[in-house]
């Protein structure tokens, strides 16, 4: 490969990278965010873990394929969120 292919692909995996760090920090700031919210009062923790259920819906409706990943990204979240608590559905 020449020069300019390498230089792109440099860019195009330091862009990956970015949007990966993006996303991580998203998600602490999500997980951290829904496990106080869920803290303050059953009916919002409630509304939270209905959240985390039509999300996964959503995932489903939307794809064009098997969503595994979407889905064990919003589970991951899930767990992390109510440290084990299962969801209202088996995502």
């Amino acid at each position: 490969m020449d020069a300019a292919i390498h230089h792109e692909l440099d860019l195009i995996k330091g862009e990956i990278a970015k949007l990966a760090a993006e996303t991580a920090a998203l998600q602490a700031i999500v997980v951290q965010l829904a496990k106080r919210i869920s803290m303050l009062d059953p009916v919002l923790a409630h509304a939270i873990s209905k959240s985390f259920d039509e999300a996964a819906n959503l995932a489903e409706s939307v794809s064009r394929g098997p969503p595994l990943e979407t889905l064990r990204t919003i589970k991951q979240l899930w767990t992390a969120i109510t440290a084990g608590a299962k969801p209202d559905r088996n995502v």
